[in-house]
């Protein structure tokens, strides 16, 4: 008997596994902090979304831009973590700055998700990145060492990292309820990375990599710890650390 419950449990378990499809990806930049001198130009509900910061002509600013994978990705959960795919393209344009620069921006990128070719909608699913520009002039820079070698051989390198935002939006396969976590930034053939490097005057791409999970696995700050991250975002601000670079 035992064993006949075993083999009917082992029969059940891939009912509740799935394929998940996305596809028709676009993406928009929003909530850029502090909100002053920003371009978010076009390109917001396309395949390729653009932001620029830090000056008046958008073409020599620093900013972002998005570029959505094409066609369709497809993933299986479970296992609670799917294989890692592409999101799309994302390019850091690091160029000097005569205005204020940004502390914080959000990614929101659309979907239209199915799963067993059984539409689900399009769906939203939400990236924060962070952006610390720092001063040209500092040495030693405050990542990668000394000025005018390495990564701050233009002056000192800008750093990115993103996040999850819990605004995104969640699908149910089985009795499981997922969502898209954001992983990092892939350069070459290396694992994915939260922390993303440009040097100045330079463009950089990197592939935006994420992974489907349960909503219960996704790292979500606790409270206290966004109270800490706004707190600290206030002291820069009240610091004059929105620094206009030359």
């Amino acid at each position: 008997m035992g064993a006949s419950i075993a083999a009917l449990c082992l029969a059940a378990s891939p009912a509740d596994a799935g394929v998940v499809s996305f596809s028709s990806i676009v993406g928009a930049w929003s909530n850029a902090s502090p909100s002053s001198s920003i371009d978010f130009n076009s390109g917001a509900g396309t395949s390729l979304a653009r932001v620029r910061w830090g000056g008046t002509i958008f073409a020599n600013d620093s900013g972002y831009d998005f570029l959505a994978v094409p066609g369709t990705t497809s993933v299986t959960v479970p296992p609670s973590q799917s294989s890692i795919f592409d999101l799309g393209t994302f390019t850091h344009i690091n160029n000097p700055i005569s205005g204020n620069s940004i502390d914080s921006i959000r990614l929101t990128v659309n979907k239209n998700v199915a799963i067993d070719s059984v539409s689900q909608g399009n769906l939203q699913f939400v990236f924060d990145f962070f952006h610390d520009e720092t001063p040209n002039g500092a040495n030693p820079c405050q990542y990668g060492g000394h000025n005018n070698q390495g990564v701050n051989i233009n002056g000192c390198a800008d750093r990115v990292t993103t996040a999850y935002n819990t605004l995104s939006q969640t699908f149910t396969v089985g009795s499981d309820i997922y969502t898209i976590d954001v992983l990092g930034f892939k350069l070459g053939n290396n694992p994915a990375v939260n922390e993303f490097f440009t040097k100045e005057d330079f463009i950089n791409d990197a592939t935006l990599q994420a992974q489907v999970k349960l909503r219960s696995e996704v790292n979500v700050p606790e409270p206290a710890t966004l109270g800490l991250i706004g707190l600290s975002l206030m002291l820069v601000g009240a610091n004059g650390l929105r620094r206009r670079k030359r």
